[in-house]
């Protein structure tokens, strides 16, 4: 969804199945996408490891400060990106102290 336009396609194995016309929409801009695992690609006994997806989804926040991911409800963001990665992965006694860098958009001489 992008000011005020949505557009849905559908896919079945990788191939395009089916796509949408252009609609109006009232939605927030972004992204949705909906996954049901094939049983033809997967096995009937597909079972989604939501750990594994949480922890892959928390890796895309940290990498996209500032930017929100929903899966089953549960939102994943970091304000402070990578800073937010070290705080959550370092465990006991701090070794070195986390410093945040700007990049600068004009150099001075």
């Amino acid at each position: 969804m992008r000011e005020g336009q949505s557009k849905v396609v559908e896919f079945v194995q990788g191939k395009l199945k089916k796509d949408y016309k252009i609609a109006r929409t009232d939605e927030r801009n972004g992204t949705i996408v909906e996954f049901t695992p094939d049983e033809a690609l997967f096995g009937a006994d597909f079972k989604y490891r939501g750990e594994f997806i949480e922890e892959m989804l928390w890796n895309y926040a940290f990498l996209n400060r500032g930017l929100t991911l929903t899966f089953n409800s549960k939102p994943f963001k970091s304000e402070n990106g990578l800073e937010d990665l070290l705080r959550r992965r370092l465990t006991g006694e701090t070794l070195y102290p986390v410093v945040h860098l700007e990049a600068r958009t004009s150099r001075s001489r």
